[in-house]
């Protein structure tokens, strides 16, 4: 049976090349996920997953910024971006420390 409909496939590939193509086209498939700076940019499922787990492990992450590990760090192993991190420590009423200054 599937080899039947392969053959069928094939013979109007074959047949009506042009109107296969178009259809190709017309049809885009799953949305692309590169960036244009070539990262590829992460579901909204994945994103969710990672706000869940930095909310789950609140004690931890508030207790890692309290000994001094820094925003950007904590955002970079949780998966969430320095933003989103910085209003969570605030909802959770944490204060916040200034920026370091660099040492040249």
């Amino acid at each position: 049976m599937e080899t039947a409909r392969a053959l069928r496939d094939l013979h109007e590939v074959r047949a009506h090349p042009a109107a296969v193509r178009a259809q190709a086209d017309a049809d885009p498939g799953p949305p692309e996920r590169k960036r244009q700076d070539g990262r590829v940019r992460r579901t909204d499922a994945e994103v969710r997953a990672a706000r869940t787990r930095t909310d789950t492990e609140r004690v931890t992450v508030i207790a890692r910024y309290l000994a001094g590990e820094s925003l950007g760090t904590l955002a970079g192993t949780y998966g969430v971006s320095d933003r989103w991190l910085k209003t969570r420590l605030e909802t959770w009423s944490v204060p916040l420390r200034g920026r370091r200054k660099r040492v040249p």
